[in-house]
């Protein structure tokens, strides 16, 4: 969560509004859908613009605190999402340091804190902004989820597997996005190793058909420690 904090913003915030999308999916109430905004629908160019950045224009940073209440009652997440700016602004000068240490030099250090620090951030918020627009017009929809989430597969592979997100919508409970062999999804194959050594329990899989297929009217699965 830390790490999180380092990357993007308050945690909270991100997954205050991801619920949102979720319950409310490309209808009245969903705050990033490139489709509708407010009750008003949205040419292209505007939904892909609002869907990429402008929607935290419209919505700025907050959030209710009911949309996070079962992560919000633990004080160590509190803890940790209040002073997320603080966790933000230690991980610009950490890659600063590092390149001082290999370099020797101001040079390295500045290098560092550009690539490692500013770039970096930069470059990773660009991913769930891509994923919003892009996810929701591009691409194919192999699972009826009564909204326009798509499968894309370039985001597949920028964004660790988030944009398999047709398949993440029709089973927004799985860890797991990318369900065949060829949908490269890099955050399950790092939940997975952590499973296997134990640090992470009770991991949710969708459940195979007896066709072998995934069924989007079949329960997810709890598969245990």
């Amino acid at each position: 969560m830390i790490l999180g904090c380092m990357s993007g913003g308050s945690p909270f915030f991100w997954i205050a509004a991801h619920r949102a999308h979720h319950r409310c999916s490309d209808r009245h109430g969903d705050p990033h859908s490139p489709h509708i905004l407010g009750r008003r629908r949205l040419g292209f160019l505007r939904g892909f613009w609002h869907s990429y950045f402008a929607w935290l224009q419209v919505r700025g940073y907050a959030y209710q605190g009911s949309a996070i209440q079962d992560l919000s009652c633990r004080p160590d997440l509190a803890w940790i999402d209040r002073h997320w700016l603080s966790w933000n602004l230690v991980g610009l000068p950490i890659p600063a340091i590092v390149g001082c240490l290999i370099g020797g030099s101001a040079y390295d250090a500045l290098i560092g804190f550009l690539w490692g620090g500013l770039l970096r951030q930069f470059v990773v918020l660009q991913l769930p902004f891509l994923v919003n627009a892009v996810c929701h017009l591009w691409g194919t929809r192999p699972y009826d989820t009564g909204d326009q989430s798509r499968n894309n597969a370039l985001l597949g592979l920028l964004a660790f597997g988030e944009g398999w997100h047709n398949n993440h919508h029709a089973f927004p409970y799985s860890a797991r996005h990318g369900f065949r062999w060829w949908q490269v999804d890099l955050a399950w194959y790092v939940i997975w190793l952590m499973e296997r050594v134990r640090l992470a329990w009770d991991v949710k899989r969708p459940r195979f058909s007896t066709r072998g297929e995934f069924s989007s009217s079949a329960p997810l699965l709890d598969e245990g420690r």
